[in-house]
């Protein structure tokens, strides 16, 4: 048994889906609809992490140092969930997935962090 599929006992989830992005069939459209429809999601993808924000489904990012650890935090600390992000599936508990995300307060910071992305951006490029 992998360590996903344990996590997936422990949770009592129905199914586990691993993806890859060389999986054939699975191209973008597919893959946010899955991500969608997840009761949870983990990933090492960046992106991942980020449509799950998106579609508030309850998440735990496994930091990916050769593809970009600075993304990763640069996302969730700003938003208060760096406790999302670990190192290693093995670092994973039931409890970390199963802890509730205010999504009311994550949108507000995330629109905050928006607010000032633009207006930094505004503002270095004169426009």
């Amino acid at each position: 048994m992998t360590a996903l599929e344990h996590l997936a006992n422990q949770l009592h989830l129905n199914s586990v889906k691993l993806l890859s992005t060389n999986e054939e069939g699975v191209g973008p459209a597919e893959w946010l609809h899955l991500i969608s429809q997840s009761q949870a999601f983990v990933t090492d993808s960046f992106h991942g992490t980020v449509f799950c924000l998106l579609f508030h489904i309850p998440f735990i990012s496994i930091c990916n140092v050769m593809r970009g650890a600075e993304r990763f935090t640069s996302l969730l600390e700003p938003l208060n969930l760096s406790h999302r992000l670990v190192n290693n599936l093995a670092d994973i508990t039931p409890e970390m997935l199963q802890a509730p995300i205010d999504w009311t307060e994550t949108d507000r910071l995330l629109a905050e962090q928006r607010r000032q992305s633009l207006q930094f951006l505004t503002s270095h490029l004169n426009v």
